[in-house]
């Protein structure tokens, strides 16, 4: 068998990005994934020198964010190695994913799908095989860590194995089928009330994907709406009040959404003192004292953590990136690819109503919708050449 170098080489950048939360645990496997992620880092800065790449205004924005966060860590004390760190971790993989998808895209699709399909099957196995054996402070994890972390490297995978099945063809590829089932046994075993709602919005897409693309009300730009609707009436004004006789009579769910209302109500709060830069990044300790609430390790709610971290300043950049990835994707909304982009994007709005993903576990994925025009451009190509 023919071994392809070049995805031995993609793969060999992409593994230190993609780091399993229970390898955060162990000292000395963290510590080989950082070094492994500044090398890495170091690569694809030299890559860029030579090949006099331009960068994209996303990567920009990527850039402008990390910056408002490490000023704002500065200004408050906070965790500044943390928040360097973690930019130099999404910038680099930013501009990986951006070099990957204009030099070489399907190969370098091929291989972040590879990447993510060995995790998320180890994962599985240690759901099913170590239950109970990996632990964190005496509670029980699987190689992505608790439960409502699962969701956003399944998905991810999800993404990319459609988006790769659609450069490829028009229909889904028996890996994407298999891996869908996977993924959904993965998320019902731990039990993840975020994931389950997610895995259920991916297979309406999968199951009414034509219905849904020639809807004219489907769009990036209506999906948006909803959120801003959602958000302003289930975090500020708690319209699920309403439907108590639903959440908790039918649904045996508690109106607080586990906690997170409280939650919500402290960040808001917070958040007033320190509208415009707000508070950085802070360690969990940190974050916890603040809200004096140990399950409080962020907002709950990706944009009140946003407000909450870098303010008005970081929330604007965010929009903006947000809006400028919409303008991409919308000249695409007829095709496949462009309606799945735009529904994995209200997906994302609708998890992160109650969840927060740090940039690193996300910004990459909205990179390879902002470059829907090339990859539209290579399966046109493999159209053609079929």
């Amino acid at each position: 068998m023919k071994i392809n170098l070049k995805i031995i080489y993609y793969i060999f950048l992409i593994i230190p990005f993609i780091k399993p939360y229970y390898f955060t645990t162990l000292t000395s496997i963290n510590t080989i994934y950082n070094l492994w992620q500044m090398f890495s880092a170091l690569i694809i800065v030299v890559i860029y020198i030579r090949k006099e790449q331009k960068i994209s205004k996303f990567n920009i924005y990527v850039m402008l964010m990390e910056v408002v966060l490490i000023i704002s860590s500065l200004i408050n004390n906070a965790d500044i190695t943390s928040a360097i760190l973690n930019a130099v971790q999404t910038i680099a993989f930013c501009f990986l994913i951006d070099y990957g998808i204009k030099s070489d895209c399907r190969k370098f699709i091929k291989s972040l799908l590879f990447v993510l399909e060995v995790l998320v099957l180890a994962n599985i196995f240690t759901i099913i095989f170590l239950d109970g054996k990996l632990t964190m402070n005496g509670l029980k994890i699987s190689l992505f860590g608790r439960k409502n972390g699962h969701f956003s490297v399944i998905f991810a995978m999800l993404i990319c194995s459609i988006t790769y099945s659609y450069i490829n063809g028009d229909k889904l590829l028996l890996r994407t089928k298999i891996m869908l089932i996977i993924s959904t046994i993965s998320i019902a075993l731990v039990n993840s009330s975020t994931g389950i709602i997610g895995m259920a919005l991916i297979w309406v897409y999968v199951l009414f994907k034509e219905i849904i693309r020639r809807s004219k009300l489907a769009t990036m730009k209506n999906y948006i709406i909803i959120y801003i609707i959602l958000f302003f009436g289930i975090i500020i004004f708690r319209i699920q009040n309403i439907f108590s006789f639903i959440i908790v009579d039918m649904l045996n769910k508690d109106l607080t959404f586990t906690g997170r209302t409280n939650i919500w109500d402290t960040a808001i709060n917070l958040i007033k003192r320190k509208f415009l830069i707000g508070y950085g990044c802070q360690t969990q300790e940190m974050r916890t004292y603040m809200f004096n609430n140990y399950e409080a390790v962020h907002a709950h709610n990706m944009i009140l953590d946003l407000l909450y971290q870098g303010g008005i300043v970081l929330f604007t950049l965010f929009s903006a990136l947000l809006i400028n990835i919409e303008n991409k994707v919308r000249k695409f909304e007829n095709t496949q690819l462009g309606c799945f982009f735009a529904w994995s994007l209200l997906i994302y709005l609708i998890v992160w109503l109650t969840e927060v993903y740090a940039f690193e576990k996300f910004l990459w994925i909205f990179l390879i919708f902002y470059n829907i025009e090339i990859l539209i451009n290579v399966k046109n190509r493999n159209v053609e050449e079929k």
